[in-house]
């Protein structure tokens, strides 16, 4: 007994050299911030990193160097609710743009880069709150796109994802009232939930074939789409995804959906058809909840004959329109 005991007193007093050898090591490794004029930095991998922009100029040149180090980051939250800049203009040495690193800059109305810059991430809620925004032009370069990065960007007009975007993250876009042009190039497999989530003048949509899933409301209360078909490689469509889509009339869901989620048509009071293909395999009881009473009277369904889709809605009392 003695022996299990000494033992464990003793794993007890290694373990505890061992945090107080280590503790120290960690603090001296924790970055340093420094300042130069209206600049707060740090120095990470032999790179500098703004922290914090202490400035009220309306157009500000972000620096190539900080304390001799190229500066290649905009880290978190570097410029929040900064409400002095309109114009941020944004060098080539840049590779990343940190969380909320303008969100809330209710001024900010242009965003210029360099025409040589290697910018590659976007981070979370980025620009969210510019509610001045009007345009925003995505390097080529840039391969992932966080979460809310353009989340309440009430002026926002148009957005162009390049095709080298691979990622981007739940609510992109959501909350862009007034956003009327979106194109994704980027051969992204996932359209993420709330990605234009009431985006009422969203009219001009472009997506690639390359989308697997739709998620929850990704097209919410996308007002103005009359038409809309699926892409090409979509197999799954979340709850939620058309919701609120009120001058929604014909949509095609492509030729490799299989799963159709609940509520999926709620409050799309105009929808007159909709195509069904054959891999159908699964559609959830209360796809029409809150639609109107009389939907079994006018809606059109088209589906192939036989299919699950096409039995489905025959044993639910619609006359179903029989396809190839």
């Amino acid at each position: 007994m003695k022996s299990h005991l000494f033992k464990f007193i003793s794993c007890l007093l290694a373990a505890a050299m061992i945090f107080a050898i280590a503790a120290p090591l960690s603090q001296t490794q924790a970055a340093e911030t420094k300042k130069s004029g209206d600049w707060e930095y740090q120095i990470d991998n032999g790179s500098a990193v703004i922290t914090k922009y202490n400035g009220t100029k309306e157009t500000v040149t972000l620096p190539s160097k900080l304390g001799g180090k190229k500066v290649t980051k905009i880290g978190n939250g570097a410029f929040e609710k900064n409400k002095y800049i309109e114009t941020a203009k944004i060098g080539k040495t840049y590779t990343e743009i940190g969380k909320y690193a303008f969100s809330d800059c209710i001024n900010l109305t242009k965003v210029v880069f360099a025409k040589k810059i290697k910018l590659k991430l976007i981070d979370n809620s980025a620009f969210s709150n510019c509610y001045s925004l009007a345009s925003f032009k995505i390097p080529a370069t840039v391969t992932e796109l966080g979460e809310g990065v353009f989340n309440s960007c009430k002026s926002l007009k148009s957005i162009v994802i390049p095709a080298k975007v691979t990622k981007i993250g739940k609510g992109l876009c959501q909350y862009c009232f007034f956003l009327e042009k979106a194109e994704i190039k980027g051969k992204i497999t996932e359209l993420p939930a709330n990605t234009f989530w009431e985006c009422y003048y969203l009219e001009d949509l472009k997506l690639p074939d390359t989308i697997k899933t739709i998620g929850n409301a990704a097209l919410g209360c996308c007002n103005l789409i009359e038409k809309f078909t699926v892409p090409a490689s979509t197999t799954t469509i979340e709850w939620h995804a058309f919701w609120g889509m009120q001058g929604l009339k014909e949509l095609d869901l492509g030729s490799k959906t299989e799963s159709i989620s609940g509520e999926l048509f709620r409050d799309c009071y105009n929808l007159e058809k909709i195509t069904f293909p054959k891999s159908v395999k699964e559609i959830k009881d209360d796809i029409f909840s809150y639609m109107p009473n009389d939907t079994k009277n006018y809606l059109i369904i088209e589906a192939p004959k036989g299919s699950f889709a096409a039995k489905f809605f025959e044993t639910d009392g619609f006359d179903v329109t029989y396809t190839k």
